[in-house]
């Protein structure tokens, strides 16, 4: 299952050619979320868990504060949801709170920034705006696509920065389909590499594989010399995987 908070990194570009890419190719960070959903699929275990970290943690720990901060400032109470999953499972997305106002239903999503590195990059911004909606807007696009919601206010929340008033920035973002309706075609293609990575990770050894991993005479005889399932898997995908997986 892909959740809304990959959804930047899984349809990433590259915006100009380096390190053999072309622009428009699927960024490397793209490729190795895609080999890590893969291994998922095979193993059923969270291998994303790796991936957590104690900023996480610190966004969790400061939602709270932030929704509240939010309640004083518009007068949008927000109530607590779960995951929502598309009927496949393939999509999922956790909102950090449902909301309504006069415009309709919608939603909150809380950024907390801890990292000094983060908060300098944000609040030297000369367009807050512009960080905000390029660091996090396809995550708030996803969030509407999978509710249905009419809008979606985020909020960037920095409590250090309480003492000169700089801790509380918040912007909404109107639905719009033909946007969803573009991110919704860039996410299935990225589900269609997935797929191909998961179909090469599942196919049996080749013959010279075989040989590879030291299996007896007895094990190797008869083993295919080719597999078209295999051969078509690869020409589905261009995915080259990430050494640092292994």
């Amino acid at each position: 299952m892909l959740t809304a908070s990959l959804f930047a990194q899984a349809i990433g570009t590259t915006s100009r050619g380096s390190a053999g890419r072309t622009r428009g190719d699927a960024t490397a960070s793209s490729e190795e979320l895609a080999a890590i959903l893969a291994c998922e699929r095979i193993s059923g275990k969270p291998y994303r868990a790796l991936l957590d970290n104690e900023w996480t943690s610190f966004g969790h720990e400061q939602e709270p504060m932030a929704k509240i901060e939010y309640l004083e400032r518009t007068g949008i109470a927000t109530d607590d949801a779960g995951l929502i999953l598309t009927d496949d499972r393939k999509f999922g997305y956790s909102t950090d709170g449902e909301a309504e106002d006069r415009h309709g239903l919608g939603l909150v999503e809380v950024k907390s920034l801890a990292s000094a590195r983060r908060i300098a990059e944000f609040l030297c911004a000369p367009d807050k705006r512009e960080w905000a909606m390029g660091q996090f807007k396809p995550q708030c696009k996803g969030g509407l696509w999978l509710t249905n919601r009419a809008w979606l206010d985020l909020i960037v929340w920095i409590p250090s920065m309480e003492s000169v008033n700089k801790h509380f920035w918040s912007w909404r973002i109107w639905r719009d389909d033909d946007e969803l309706e573009q991110m919704e075609e860039q996410l299935w293609r990225f589900m269609r590499r997935v797929d191909g990575l998961e179909a090469i990770f599942r196919a049996p050894p080749l013959q010279d594989e075989l040989i590879s991993l030291g299996l007896p005479p007895a094990i190797r005889h008869g083993a295919p010399t080719e597999q078209p399932e295999l051969v078509a898997a690869q020409a589905a995908t261009t995915t080259e995987l990430p050494l640092s997986l292994f």
